[in-house]
């Protein structure tokens, strides 16, 4: 367990010293839980970062730590965009995640989210290409460069009705053509006869399964492999030469899956409720997908949060860390004041749950949520202040307090918004010519009633 760091010139307190000291039971069923608060542009993520380098340095001189500094491992989390050149390189002992890490979402993190939070959704598992995909990259030569296509005679038609409905949409002379309009739609329409020429023709070339040589072939054009080689190579084999063995190796394992489920339920996406493994169904990375359908922003980003954070944790346990710090940047968004007063006590239960018994977990969220700010103690709470780096030593409220005491002291920010403090000034201003109508609009009973006082206008 890690109790301080050196932060700069700053001893920043993971698990405060007066707590350790004095032995005081932790109220979290993880091993130590730090809250760390403060404005924008104080430097939080990049004490977070800081946490992060130092780890990945192995600078053991930096910490005061229970323990080997070779056995911690980090987590970084956080669903804003963040830049990247703040941290170190994930390795084998730093990850450093963000929404858009998007780890296969497991049925028991789904399950309890749902219970925990009162939301619906589903996992689903589908393919990440169809065969629209396949028909899409087979007609980008086809438009191209058509006399490279060997079975262009069959297609030449419809290949120059498009080329000169695309002819017509470009020009700038409008004379008898018709307007911008109408040329495009007949450019669109001759693209899609064309389209659906280039199909028919796959379809009567490769028969019933003609559909998973077509998914096959999106999925290693979109994989990087040689993009226009592989779709020469496919035309190729249309036209009677051999055909690539990787392309066939994954109709064997499409045709595999589309045995167990409609190749339409794989493309819309089917409903699961065990791994793919337990399928029977045979994984290539990035051909199937697994994600959850039905969900609000805010349960989409707890539900990939909580995965990616797991995966992290698993493979750093893999790894060997014996001490594990997960650190999450503003985890809280997206989730309305409702599910944050929820938020904490799941972070700790889920930290516990995922940690290997062999192995201790630490948590560090940063926020600016005054809602979880009433989840900490005061002893468990960073606090920032606006000159970076440096931590405020002031008395504030936080555990259990009023939401209007922790956004004074705790968050360091008025109780009302800008906008509301303007118009309340100026009302004062106008004195006796101030708009009752306007001052009516306070719910606050007290300040209302002061107000009408010092304008002149009190009952």
């Amino acid at each position: 367990m890690i109790y301080s760091f050196i932060h700069g010139e700053r001893i920043v307190n993971l698990l405060p010293i007066s707590v350790r000291e004095d032995r005081a039971p932790h109220i979290y069923k993880s091993d130590s839980m730090t809250l760390i608060v403060g404005p924008n542009d104080s430097g939080k993520t990049e004490l977070l970062a800081s946490l992060c380098h130092s780890i990945a340095r192995r600078e053991s001189t930096k910490f005061e730590i229970e323990g080997r500094i070779e056995d911690v491992g980090i987590v970084y989390f956080s669903p804003a965009p963040f830049t990247r050149l703040r941290f170190p390189k994930a390795s084998r002992r730093v990850k450093v995640i963000s929404q858009r890490h998007a780890s296969p979402v497991t049925q028991d993190i789904l399950d309890n989210l749902k219970e925990k939070f009162g939301f619906s959704g589903s996992v689903k598992l589908r393919l990440r290409y169809g065969p629209e995909d396949g028909v899409r990259e087979l007609l980008s030569m086809a438009m191209e460069i058509p006399s490279k296509i060997p079975l262009f005679s069959e297609l030449e038609i419809a290949t120059l009705n498009y080329q000169k409905a695309s002819s017509i949409w470009r020009s700038e002379d409008d004379s008898g053509s018709g307007g911008n309009r109408e040329r495009q739609s007949a450019m669109v329409a001759a693209q899609r006869a064309l389209k659906d020429e280039i199909e028919d023709l796959v379809k009567a070339r490769l028969g019933p399964n003609y559909q998973h040589f077509l998914i096959a072939l999106a999925f290693l054009v979109k994989s990087g492999v040689a993009k226009r080689l592989q779709i020469k190579y496919f035309w190729n084999s249309l036209a009677g030469k051999s055909w690539d063995a990787n392309l066939l190796a994954l109709v064997d394992i499409i045709g595999d899956i589309s045995t167990k489920f409609s190749l339409d339920q794989l493309v819309s996406g089917v409903e699961i409720d065990r791994a793919p493994s337990d399928l029977g169904i045979e994984e290539v990375d990035g051909l199937v997908t697994i994600g959850v359908d039905g969900l609000s922003s805010g349960a989409e980003a707890l539900v990939t949060q909580f995965t990616a954070i797991s995966s992290a944790v698993d493979e750093l346990s893999l790894a060997g860390a014996s001490s594990i710090i997960v650190l999450i940047d503003e985890g809280d968004a997206f989730l309305h004041l409702a599910w944050q007063q929820r938020y904490i006590k799941e972070i700790d239960r889920f930290a516990r749950a995922i940690c290997p018994r062999w192995a201790e977990i630490q948590v560090v969220v940063a926020t600016h949520s005054p809602v979880l700010m009433s989840d900490f103690p005061r002893d468990y709470i960073l606090r920032l202040s606006k000159e970076k780096d440096e931590v405020c030593p002031s008395p504030f409220s936080s555990f259990a307090a009023p939401l209007e005491k922790i956004v004074e002291t705790a968050a360091g920010a008025g109780s009302i918004g800008q906008l509301a403090a303007d118009v309340i000034r100026a009302q004062l201003s106008r004195g006796e010519g101030a708009d009752t109508r306007i001052v009516e609009w306070i719910d606050d009973p007290l300040l209302r009633r002061y107000l009408l006082e010092k304008v002149g206008h009190a009952d």
